[in-house]
């Protein structure tokens, strides 16, 4: 495989600021509180490391594995403020907006397809500056501006199988 040039390592997003929950267990699993098999509330979500100089943090929650070759967002969310150390369970803070998920419904859904369960993973993106994003943005257009936007990221994986 051939090594990043220097351009593409100096544009790069680096995973070093840390993104944890306490809706995932030691083996990685999220509880169902957090599926459509529970409550549905969205977990929380606690961070690390936000760079001097953010402007906004985005989230994401997406599969690891593509659905039918698309990335596959369960949620994401705007606006946040760089303050800000998480998320509460089920609820958002003032100013921050919500996408459409990849069921167009704007919000949280996480709902496994197929008795194997899922893996999914979260992203947090410290922006440099403010997306813009309003309520029902396209996730897939605005990750790919964070990608731009950001040198900084959190990620989380988890898993679930109802």
């Amino acid at each position: 495989m051939p090594e990043a040039t220097p351009k593409q390592q100096e544009e790069a997003t680096y995973a070093n600021m840390s993104l944890s929950s306490a809706a995932v267990d030691g083996s990685g699993a999220i509880s169902k509180t957090y599926t459509c098999d529970g409550k549905g509330a969205s977990p929380p979500l606690e961070w690390r490391g936000v760079p001097t100089g953010t402007d906004e943090l985005v989230v994401f929650v997406s599969n690891f594995a593509p659905v039918e070759g698309e990335l596959f967002f369960d949620w994401a969310v705007a606006g946040i403020d760089p303050k800000s150390s998480g998320l509460e369970a089920g609820n958002l803070p003032p100013g921050a907006v919500v996408g459409k998920n990849s069921e167009a419904k704007i919000g949280y859904s996480l709902c496994p397809q197929g008795p194997s369960g899922e893996t999914y993973v979260v992203t947090v993106y410290a922006l440099e500056n403010a997306s813009g994003a309003k309520r029902g943005f396209d996730p897939a257009a605005l990750r790919e501006r964070a990608l731009d936007l950001s040198k900084t990221a959190g990620l989380l994986s988890f898993s679930y199988s109802g």
